[in-house]
Protein backbone atom coordinates (compact mmCIF):
# COMPACT_ATOMS: atom_id res chain seq x y z
CA UNK A 1 0.00 0.00 0.00
CA UNK A 2 1.11 3.41 -0.90
CA UNK A 3 1.29 6.17 1.35
CA UNK A 4 1.13 9.58 0.32
CA UNK A 5 1.61 12.38 2.92
CA UNK A 6 1.95 16.05 2.59
CA UNK A 7 5.38 15.94 2.82
CA UNK A 8 6.23 13.10 0.98
CA UNK A 9 4.81 15.04 -2.37
CA UNK A 10 7.18 17.40 -1.58
CA UNK A 11 10.20 15.25 -0.93
CA UNK A 12 9.27 13.50 -3.95
CA UNK A 13 7.48 15.78 -6.30
CA UNK A 14 10.18 14.45 -9.39
CA UNK A 15 9.20 11.05 -8.85
CA UNK A 16 5.73 11.54 -10.01
CA UNK A 17 5.62 11.00 -13.18
CA UNK A 18 2.85 10.58 -15.64
CA UNK A 19 1.65 9.27 -19.16
CA UNK A 20 0.19 11.98 -20.77
CA UNK A 21 -2.94 11.76 -21.95
CA UNK A 22 -3.20 12.54 -25.93
CA UNK A 23 -6.63 14.05 -26.88
CA UNK A 24 -8.30 11.17 -28.10
CA UNK A 25 -7.41 9.39 -24.59
CA UNK A 26 -8.42 11.80 -22.48
CA UNK A 27 -12.24 12.11 -24.75
CA UNK A 28 -12.82 8.66 -24.23
CA UNK A 29 -12.79 8.72 -20.46
CA UNK A 30 -15.73 8.42 -18.36
CA UNK A 31 -17.17 10.99 -16.28
CA UNK A 32 -15.84 8.99 -13.57
CA UNK A 33 -12.20 8.95 -14.74
CA UNK A 34 -12.26 12.62 -13.54
CA UNK A 35 -11.69 14.64 -10.01
CA UNK A 36 -14.32 16.54 -10.84
CA UNK A 37 -16.68 17.58 -13.71
CA UNK A 38 -17.13 21.80 -14.29
CA UNK A 39 -20.23 23.84 -14.80
CA UNK A 40 -19.53 23.04 -18.35
CA UNK A 41 -18.93 19.62 -18.69
CA UNK A 42 -15.29 19.57 -18.76
CA UNK A 43 -13.38 16.45 -16.88
CA UNK A 44 -10.47 17.90 -14.67
CA UNK A 45 -7.90 15.96 -12.74
CA UNK A 46 -7.82 12.70 -14.46
CA UNK A 47 -8.09 9.52 -12.59
CA UNK A 48 -8.01 6.83 -14.90
CA UNK A 49 -4.49 5.62 -13.28
CA UNK A 50 -2.69 5.41 -10.12
CA UNK A 51 -0.34 7.86 -11.41
CA UNK A 52 -2.54 10.68 -12.15
CA UNK A 53 -4.55 9.24 -8.77
CA UNK A 54 -0.91 10.72 -7.13
CA UNK A 55 -1.07 13.86 -9.19
CA UNK A 56 -4.17 14.69 -8.05
CA UNK A 57 -3.46 14.52 -4.98
CA UNK A 58 -0.48 16.34 -5.28
CA UNK A 59 -2.22 19.31 -7.46
CA UNK A 60 -5.12 19.17 -4.72
CA UNK A 61 -4.46 22.78 -3.19
CA UNK A 62 -4.68 24.01 -7.06
CA UNK A 63 -8.18 22.80 -7.71
CA UNK A 64 -10.42 25.45 -7.86
CA UNK A 65 -12.51 25.74 -4.03
CA UNK A 66 -15.60 25.17 -4.76
CA UNK A 67 -14.88 22.22 -7.10
CA UNK A 68 -12.55 20.60 -3.91
CA UNK A 69 -15.05 18.46 -2.02
CA UNK A 70 -16.01 16.68 -5.15
CA UNK A 71 -12.15 16.24 -5.99
CA UNK A 72 -11.66 14.29 -2.44
CA UNK A 73 -14.40 12.16 -2.71
CA UNK A 74 -12.99 11.14 -6.21
CA UNK A 75 -9.68 10.63 -5.02
CA UNK A 76 -10.91 8.84 -1.91
CA UNK A 77 -12.61 6.60 -4.34
CA UNK A 78 -10.14 5.98 -6.58
CA UNK A 79 -7.48 5.62 -3.79
CA UNK A 80 -9.35 2.75 -2.38
CA UNK A 81 -9.34 1.20 -5.71
CA UNK A 82 -5.26 1.49 -6.11
CA UNK A 83 -4.04 0.76 -2.99
CA UNK A 84 -3.51 4.35 -1.82
CA UNK A 85 -3.58 5.32 1.81
CA UNK A 86 -4.31 9.07 1.86
CA UNK A 87 -2.77 11.16 4.75
CA UNK A 88 -2.91 14.66 3.30
CA UNK A 89 -4.62 16.63 5.79
CA UNK A 90 -6.22 19.04 3.27
CA UNK A 91 -7.73 16.42 1.41
CA UNK A 92 -8.97 14.72 4.70
CA UNK A 93 -10.45 17.77 6.12
CA UNK A 94 -12.80 17.86 2.97
CA UNK A 95 -13.59 14.05 3.96
CA UNK A 96 -14.33 14.61 7.63
CA UNK A 97 -18.08 13.59 7.08
CA UNK A 98 -16.94 10.15 5.54
CA UNK A 99 -14.78 9.42 8.23
CA UNK A 100 -16.57 6.26 9.80
CA UNK A 101 -17.32 5.27 6.45
CA UNK A 102 -13.55 5.86 5.52
CA UNK A 103 -12.13 3.81 8.36
CA UNK A 104 -14.33 0.99 8.06
CA UNK A 105 -12.39 0.44 4.89
CA UNK A 106 -8.45 0.45 4.63
CA UNK A 107 -7.85 3.59 5.19
CA UNK A 108 -6.05 5.27 8.38
CA UNK A 109 -7.70 8.17 9.40
CA UNK A 110 -6.24 8.47 12.95
CA UNK A 111 -3.22 10.78 13.25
Amino acid sequence: MSIITDSSIRKHRETLVEKKLTADERKNLSKEDFGYIDEKGEGHYPLNDKNHLMTAIRMFNACPPKYRKDLANNIARRAKDYHVNIKSEEILSYLEERREELKESFFNLTQ
